[in-house]
This record gives C-alpha cells, sequence and structure tokens, in this order.
C-alpha cells in the first residue's frame, strides 16, 4: 500500500522545458483497494512530448515499498487529458522491477494450536502418531515459477521429534469456533501437494502454485514424540514455537 503523498520532479529533455509537478498523489484501481497508482499533474507549461524528439525524465519518491516485497513486474503509465480524454497507454520493457522481502523475525509467524480437543492427544515422551495442528502466517510470497520444487516451505521441529505425515487441518478444529469464513488456508494432501518427511517436514510447490505472503494457513501433521522429555520453556521444545 502506498502512502497517500508523494514527491515528483521532472528533468527536462535537454533544452526542453518541463516545470514543476505540483500534485502527486497515490490512488487505488478499485474502490476501497490498496493504493497502487502513482497520479501526477504535469505542469501547464512542460514542452510536448513527441517521440524520440522530446522524452522528459520524471522521478517519484517518497514511496512506500511494501515490507513483503513483490515479484518481478513491468510498470505501465499512461497519459491524458484532465477530463481523461485522449488516452495513451504504455507499459515497460527489458528488466522486471522487483523488491526482496525485509528479513524481519516477525515477517513469518508460526505456532501450534493449544486450544483443548484440537490434537496433541499423545503428548508424552515416547509417545507415537501424536497429531499436532499448526498455524502459519507467511511473511512473503512463495512462487514456484517453472518447475515443480522451484519453491520450497520446511518447518522445522525440535531433535528428537519424526515427522510422519502432513496435510489440510479439518474445518471442526474447536478453534475455529462459529467464525465464517474460517479463515482456514490450506495445502493439498500427500500424493496431489508434494509433502516429504523427516526431521522437518518440507512442502514443495508445484509448477505455477503460488502462495501469497500474508496468507494464513492451519497443517495438521503427526509427530513421533522424543524419547527424551524437553525441559519446561526450551525454544526448541513445539510448546514454545
Amino acid at each position: 500500500d502506498l502512502d497517500p503523498l508523494c514527491q515528483a520532479l521532472c528533468f527536462p529533455h535537454f533544452s526542453k522545458q518541463c516545470g514543476i509537478i505540483t500534485s502527486c498523489l497515490s490512488e487505488s484501481v478499485v474502490s476501497s483497494g490498496r493504493r497502487n497508482v502513482v497520479k501526477l499533474v504535469l505542469p501547464q507549461d512542460m514542452s510536448a512530448i513527441s517521440g524520440a524528439s522530446t522524452q522528459h525524465t520524471i522521478r517519484v519518491s517518497q514511496l512506500s515499498l511494501p515490507v513483503l516485497g513483490f515479484f518481478g513486474t513491468p510498470l505501465a503509465g499512461q497519459v491524458s487529458l484532465p477530463d481523461d480524454t485522449r488516452v495513451h497507454f504504455t507499459e515497460s520493457s527489458g528488466v522486471f522491477l522487483w523488491k526482496a522481502p525485509r528479513r524481519t523475525p516477525s515477517a513469518t509467524a508460526g505456532s501450534v494450536v493449544v486450544t483443548p480437543g484440537d490434537g496433541n492427544q499423545a503428548p508424552f515422551r515416547g509417545q507415537t502418531n501424536n497429531v499436532l495442528y499448526l498455524r502459519l502466517l507467511l511473511g512473503v510470497s512463495l512462487f514456484a515459477e517453472l518447475k515443480d520444487g522451484d519453491a520450497t516451505m520446511t518447518v522445522q521441529i525440535p531433535p528428537g521429534y519424526a515427522c510422519l505425515d502432513a496435510g489440510a487441518a479439518p474445518t471442526t478444529l474447536r478453534i475455529f469456533g462459529s467464525s465464517v469464513p474460517q479463515g482456514r488456508g490450506d495445502l493439498p494432501e500427500v500424493g496431489t501437494g508434494g509433502w516429504s518427511f523427516g526431521n522437518g517436514c518440507t512442502y514443495s510447490l508445484r509448477a505455477g502454485e503460488l502462495i501469497p505472503a500474508g496468507s494464513q494457513v492451519f497443517v495438521r501433521v503427526v509427530v513421533n514424540q522424543p524419547d527424551l522429555p524437553l525441559a519446561l520453556g526450551d525454544e526448541t521444545s513445539l510448546d514454545q514455537k
């Protein structure tokens, strides 16, 4: 989401005249949507833009960049008269513009669902096939652009645990209550979604699959408990995640 105000400077083409841009605002394409368009009011005394003979340079600054970044994308521009007539539209070519996500500890969050009755029925040392439900909030987008496995997501579990199975959480979990919609994003089951197991549970995205940043995903995992108990308050314990 862009800040409401921005700043724009016009640099004239050689001996031409550019003038001062007095209005730089951001707005959304759709009503109540995110502000993703920058709207400038060009100066009246600007030399007319005509093909390669007159090409001014406009520098827009003071734009807030999304913390979660964005994939490579072309930019588009449009000029028109004040009454939105005589419209000319163009799109950039060449290298796409992109931004890497900012790496912050709070960007991606994960926790074990602890609502009574929602899994964890075999929580003691040495017990097997304990079902846990995890809530994941993705801080970045994951996208397998060309082939299976171009992007992966791994849920690391503490030493001594073994991940046996994973899949979508059921709609009947008590944590959801009567909420509609539930906010229960899920990932495909084994065989169609690319889960693999070991000390962690790894989900490999299929070609063309996208999980957008900010998605909330609930995952059902089946684990074997460690033979030795972890100390209370141990930061590696699943109870502390």
